[in-house]
C-alpha cells in the first residue's frame, strides 16, 4: 500500500520538482556527512587534545575482529566518554571544496611524515590467484591497469581510451573483487543494465581465467563450507547451504572476497615486519604510526628521508621471503606509491628513477620543513 502512495505522490510531481527534491536530498545527505566528520575528527580532535593535556591522539588497532584478518583501528578509549584520539582507518580523503582534515596529524618537530600506499594491492592478489594472462600482462607491462582493462573491453587502443571508459573498467575490477554485477555497475555509472551485461560479457572475454577461478571459489565454498587465503587464513560459511538463496549467494560473496582481502591484508603485515626490521638494521630511527586499509603510514628524522623511502619501497615491495614461508611463489609485481610531508594530509609524492632510489630529496625535505 505505501508503494503505491509513493508512486503516485512521483506521478503526480512535475519533473522540475523531483529534480529540486534530488538536489535538496543530495545536498542534505552532504551535509549529513560533513557534520559527522566535523563532530568526529574536528571535535573529537580537540576534545582529545585536552583530556590527553598533550597535543597528540592515540588510536587502537585491533588483530581479532575483522574476518579478514585486516587490521582495524578504533578510537582508544580508556574510560567512559574518554577518548584518547580518533579512528585512523575512516579518516576521509581531501574534498573539493578543500577541506583537507588529515592535515590535522602532523609529524613531531624536525621528523617527516611517510605514507606508503600500495599500489592495487587487491586487484594484484586477483592476478595472482587466477593467473589470468591478460591480467598479468597488464601489471608487467607497466601500463596503467584500468586503460589496459578499457582497452580490451572496448576493444581499443590504451591512447584511445576516454577518462569514462577507464572509470567503467575500474568499477567493474573493483566490482568482481567484491563479488557485485551489471545491476551494481548499472547504479553507479547510470547506464542499463542490458549495456552493463554486455560490459561484463566483454570484460570475461578478455579475462576468462578470472572467471573460472571464481567458479573454482564458488564451487570449493560449497563443497567445504568454508574459503582458505593465500596464506591459509580460513573463513567458515555455514549459510553457503542455507535453504534461502540470498543467504547462499552472499556466502559465496564473502568467500571470494575472503580470499582476495585477506591474502592483501597478510601481504601487507608481513611487508610491515620486513619494514621494521630493514630500518632497523639500517640504524633509522622511525615511528611507526599508523596502517589505513592498504598504505603504511610513519614518520622519521627529516634527514634520513632519502633512506628511509628507499628502503621502504624496497622492503614492502618484495616477496622473495613469502615462498621459504608458505611456498607461495608471486608472478605479479607490487608496487607502492609513497608521500612525504610534515602532516599525513600534505604529502609530495617520491619520484624513483629505475634503481629505486629516490630522485626528488631536495624537493621532499623542502616541501617539510617549508610547510
Amino acid at each position: 500500500m505505501k508503494k503505491e502512495i509513493y508512486q503516485k505522490v512521483i506521478a503526480e510531481k512535475k519533473k522540475a520538482e523531483l529534480k529540486a527534491a534530488k538536489e535538496f536530498i543530495e545536498k542534505l545527505v552532504e551535509y549529513k556527512k560533513k557534520c559527522k566528520q566535523h563532530k568526529t575528527y574536528v571535535k573529537g580532535v580537540k576534545d582529545a587534545i585536552a583530556y590527553n593535556e598533550e597535543d597528540r591522539i592515540y588510536s587502537s588497532y585491533n588483530f581479532s575482529q575483522t574476518v579478514t584478518g585486516r587490521l582495524s583501528c578504533s578510537t582508544y578509549v580508556c574510560g567512559p566518554k574518554m577518548k584518547k584520539g580518533v579512528s585512523f582507518h575512516t579518516l576521509p580523503r581531501p574534498t573539493e571544496d578543500n577541506v583537507n582534515i588529515r592535515r590535522l596529524m602532523k609529524a613531531d618537530g624536525g621528523k617527516a611524515f611517510v605514507a606508503a600506499d600500495f599500489s592495487q594491492a587487491e586487484l594484484r592478489v586477483l592476478a595472482q590467484c587466477c593467473k589470468d594472462k591478460n591480467l598479468i600482462k597488464a601489471f608487467t607491462s607497466g601500463q596503467d591497469l584500468h586503460s589496459f582493462t578499457a582497452s580490451l573491453v572496448f576493444g581499443k587502443k590504451v591512447e584511445d581510451v576516454t577518462k569514462a571508459e577507464r572509470q567503467i573498467a575500474k568499477s567493474v575490477s573493483f566490482l568482481i573483487v567484491y563479488g557485485g554485477g551489471p545491476n551494481k555497475l548499472a547504479q553507479q555509472i547510470n547506464k542499463p543494465v542490458s549495456y552493463c551485461k554486455g560490459i561484463f560479457k566483454a570484460y570475461q572475454d578478455s579475462f576468462p581465467n578470472v572467471f573460472k577461478w571464481i567458479n573454482l571459489i564458488h564451487k570449493s565454498v560449497k563443497e567445504n563450507g568454508h574459503a582458505v587465503s593465500l596464506f591459509g587464513r580460513r573463513r567458515n560459511l555455514p549459510n553457503v547451504n542455507s535453504p534461502i538463496k540470498r543467504f547462499q549467494f552472499r556466502a559465496l560473496r564473502q568467500g571470494l572476497n575472503f580470499v582476495i582481502q585477506s591474502s592483501a591484508s597478510d601481504l601487507m603485515l608481513h611487508s610491515i615486519t620486513r619494514l621494521c626490521k630493514d630500518l632497523k638494521k639500517e640504524g633509522i630511527e622511525y615511528d611507526l604510526l599508523a596502517t589505513v586499509h592498504d598504505s603504511v603510514e610513519l614518520q622519521c628524522e627529516t634527514k634520513d628521508v632519502d633512506r628511509c623511502v628507499e628502503i621502504m619501497r624496497e622492503s614492502l615491495t618484495s616477496t622473495a621471503d613469502l615462498k621459504s614461508y608458505y611456498g607461495l611463489d608471486f608472478v605479479v609485481p607490487f608496487e607502492v606509491d609513497i608521500e612525504v610531508g610534515p602532516s599525513f594530509g600534505d604529502g609530495l609524492e617520491v619520484d624513483f628513477d629505475s634503481a629505486g632510489s629516490p630522485l626528488n630529496t631536495r624537493e621532499l625535505i623542502a616541501h617539510v620543513q617549508n610547510n
